[in-house]
């Protein structure tokens, strides 16, 4: 009964944000705050798309808590259900690409009911595509209303993937990545992690890298995605690391991430970028 009513509020807010989204009401694209509780700045469009996401949680009647990467922790009381309800939220993950106008951009939210991550949400918003991870019932792609279950692809090696990684910024960071841009099928570099790591999931990736000595990755920017991949198959590198150990100091964590459709191509991966 919990999930379904959580199912039906997230429904409730992917059709607000598509209708808000239609009307150009995430165009200001000055900055709210120079420092969120990420310690990043927060742009108009990061904090608008956390407001409407916590007016439509507020919609639930249970008690819940949430981690949101713009305003940190907050705890709502709204009755006595023992359940434990935490949601972990990014509201736009690629902030920059939807400044530039670039249409791949998403909003993030993980739900752990009792510690189990239980629902994983990524929504596309400007193709008004959603990716959906359930607990124990598997990952879908929700489009034009239909919802199509997904699964990771059986592509096994590098050299036949096409892979998503984060752009090395220096040349120690290329030297880490050399080996997989050259060997590899395919590489891709689109800036919004969530988003290429459900690519992942749906099969139109093979995996994900952002691993480098200069750690990137909020857990709060792929929780959700990650979830789902695992849902449809694939795996995440330290994956039960990650989600167990989420508390109110984990904004200002950084992680290494690789994502891939199988332990054959995720090891192969690792086993490359640990050479260099």
């Amino acid at each position: 009964m919990i999930k379904n009513k959580l199912l039906d509020v997230l429904e409730q807010l992917r059709v607000n944000l598509n209708n808000e989204y239609k009307k150009n009401k995430f165009n200001n694209n000055g900055i709210y705050s120079v420092c969120g509780a990420d310690g990043e700045a927060t742009w108009n469009i990061d904090k608008e798309v956390e407001d409407l996401i916590i007016h439509h949680l507020l919609n639930l009647p249970y008690n819940f808590s949430i981690l949101s990467e713009e305003m940190g922790f907050k705890e709502y009381n709204k009755s006595k259900i023992a359940e434990d309800i935490f949601i972990l939220i990014d509201p736009i993950d690629g902030t920059y690409n939807a400044l530039m106008k670039f249409p791949f951009f998403s909003t993030s939210i993980c739900i752990f009911i009792n510690g189990i991550p239980t629902i994983g949400w990524v929504y596309d918003i400007s193709r008004d595509v959603l990716f959906l991870g359930i607990e124990g019932q598997g990952a879908y792609q929700v489009f034009n209303g239909v919802s199509e279950k997904i699964d990771v692809s059986d592509v096994r090696y590098v050299s036949e993937s096409t892979i998503s990684m984060i752009r090395p910024r220096n040349e120690i960071q290329l030297e880490i990545y050399k080996d997989i841009i050259l060997s590899s099928n395919k590489v891709r570099w689109l800036s919004c992690s969530s988003l290429e790591i459900v690519y992942v999931a749906s099969g139109i990736f093979e995996a994900f890298v952002d691993y480098t000595s200069e750690k990137n990755i909020k857990i709060c920017d792929v929780a959700a995605s990650i979830f789902i991949l695992k849902e449809a198959g694939g795996v995440t590198l330290d994956y039960e690391l990650l989600m167990s150990n989420i508390d109110l100091k984990s904004l200002d964590k950084r992680y290494n991430i690789i994502s891939a459709n199988s332990n054959i191509l995720l090891n192969e991966v690792y086993r490359r970028m640990k050479n260099r």
